[in-house]
C-alpha cells in the first residue's frame, strides 16, 4: 500500500511528468501527496547577518508560489496534497522529510544533466536515489 508520496518540486516545467506519475499513483492507491520545495540559501547568508541580495522572506515567497501552483494542480484532480517548505541542502531535506513523514514512495524528476556534469557536481536525484531508505521512482 502506498499511503504517502513525497513529491519534491522545484517549479521547473520539466517535472510535469513527475506530477502526472504522482497523480496516477495517488488515484490508484488513494494516497496523500506531500509537496516539498527546498530553497538553497546563499552560503554567506547562512553564516552571517549580512543581507547579500535576497533575504529569507523572498525565498519563502518563491517557495510558496511554487508550492501553491503544484497544490492547485492536485486540488483540481481531487487529490489530497499538503505543502512543505524547507531550506538547506535539497537532497538531505528530501531524505529527512521522507523519513519524518514516513512516506512510502519518493517520486522525483531528473533534469537531464550530462554524465560529465553529474559526475562533477552530482545531482539531487542521484544523491536521493543512493542515500534514501525509501523507494525512489525517477521520472525522466
Amino acid at each position: 500500500m502506498i499511503d504517502k508520496i513525497l513529491l519534491p518540486i522545484d517549479g521547473s516545467k520539466s517535472c510535469i511528468k513527475a506530477y502526472e506519475m504522482a497523480k496516477d499513483f495517488a488515484e490508484k492507491f488513494n494516497s496523500k501527496i506531500i509537496l516539498l520545495n527546498v530553497q538553497t540559501l546563499p552560503y554567506q547568508w547562512s553564516y552571517s547577518t549580512v543581507n547579500i541580495g535576497q533575504n529569507r522572506e523572498e525565498y519563502e515567497e518563491i517557495s510558496s508560489e511554487i508550492l501553491n501552483t503544484a497544490k492547485n494542480y492536485f486540488d483540481k484532480c481531487n487529490i489530497k496534497a499538503i505543502v512543505k517548505m524547507s531550506f538547506g541542502d535539497p537532497a538531505i531535506n528530501i531524505i529527512d522529510t521522507a523519513n519524518d513523514e514516513d512516506c512510502d514512495l519518493i517520486i522525483m524528476c531528473t533534469h537531464g544533466m550530462s554524465a560529465a556534469k553529474r559526475f562533477t557536481i552530482g545531482s539531487v536525484t542521484n544523491k536521493v536515489v543512493h542515500h534514501a531508505d525509501k523507494p525512489v521512482l525517477v521520472v525522466r
